[in-house]
């Protein structure tokens, strides 16, 4: 699911043209946060 959810975050920062060092932060961020969150529920 989350493979899922960043493959349609990444695709929609293409198509806006956002550029390849901020989709990076994005994709870092979220995926720090997510085991962050994960690391706090244990």
């Amino acid at each position: 699911m989350g493979v899922v959810f960043l493959g349609i975050l990444v695709n929609g920062m293409t198509l806006m043209n956002i550029s390849e060092y901020w989709q990076l932060v994005v994709r870092g961020a979220l995926i720090l946060s997510a085991v962050l969150i994960n690391r706090a529920h244990q």
